[in-house]
C-alpha cells in the first residue's frame, strides 16, 4: 500500500471525515509530520527509517486520538534522526494537546521528553514522579541503580555505578514480597516477605519500597 492508501484506510474505516474531504485531510496529515505532498503516492520502502516513523505517526494521528502510545519510537534510528523525530513529537504534543505515553530505555531521552516518569521493574511500577525531581533525587534502589549506570557526558564525574547482583528473575515467576529484593543492595528480611505498595512521599514522588 502507498502512504496515501494507508492514511485513506484509517480515515475511511473510522469515518473521520466525508469521503470528498479525505485527499485534503491526507495532505494536512503529511504536512503535520513534515513530509512532502508527493509522499502520498510512494511505498514505504522508498523512505528512510526516520521518514517511516513519521508515516506511522501520521497514521496514528489520522484518527484524532487524545492519547498517543509511543513504544520505543526511536530505538532503531540513528541519534541525529532520533532528535528530529523526538522534536516533532514534542511539537505535535503541544500543538494537538496530546497526552503521550512514551516508553523507552534511554534515560537521557526520557528526561528530555517527559513531564512525569514511571519506572518499572518486572512489570510493576516502582516509582513515579515529576521528571526533574525523580532524576535529581531517586528514591527507589532500582531507580538509583538505573541512573548511576547511565553514561555521563561530564568528564569530571567519577561516581561509581551500583552493580546489581544476581540474575533478573522471570516475570512469569516473580519473587515473593518486593520483586526487586533478590538484587537490591539494601534489602532486609521484610523485603522478601511483604510486598510494598506505592506510597506518596513528602517530595510528591510515589515509591514502592519499605526502606525509601
Amino acid at each position: 500500500m502507498t502512504v496515501g492508501q494507508m492514511l485513506r484506510e484509517a480515515l475511511s474505516v473510522h469515518s473521520m471525515c466525508p469521503t470528498a474531504d479525505i485527499p485534503t485531510r491526507i495532505n494536512a496529515l503529511l504536512e503535520l509530520v513534515r513530509l512532502p505532498a508527493d509522499a502520498v503516492d510512494k511505498l514505504p520502502h522508498e523512505f528512510s527509517g526516520g521518514q517511516r516513523q513519521r508515516i506511522g505517526i501520521s497514521r496514528a494521528l489520522a484518527v484524532e486520538p487524545q492519547v498517543l502510545v509511543a513504544d520505543e519510537l526511536v530505538s532503531a534510528l540513528d541519534v541525529s534522526v532520533q532528535a528530529q523525530v523526538v522534536n516533532l513529537l514534542l511539537d505535535l504534543q503541544e500543538k494537538l494537546k496530546l497526552t503521550v505515553l512514551f516508553v523507552a530505555h534511554d534515560l537521557r531521552l526520557v528526561r528530555h521528553i517527559s513531564h512525569r516518569v514511571a519506572v518499572m521493574y518486572l512489570g510493576e511500577v516502582v516509582e513515579v514522579g515529576k521528571t526533574e525531581a525523580l532524576f535529581q533525587q531517586p528514591l527507589h534502589p532500582y531507580t538509583q541503580a538505573l541512573l548511576r549506570a547511565a553514561p555521563s557526558m561530564d568528564p569530571t564525574d567519577r561516581r561509581r555505578s551500583v552493580s546489581l547482583t544476581g540474575e533478573l528473575p522471570s516475570p512469569l515467576s516473580p519473587p515473593s514480597g518486593c520483586r526487586f529484593h533478590t538484587r537490591c543492595p539494601i534489602a532486609v528480611p521484610m523485603c522478601s516477605q511483604q510486598r510494598p505498595v506505592l506510597t506518596c512521599k513528602p517530595s510528591g514522588q510515589l515509591v514502592a519500597c519499605h526502606l525509601a
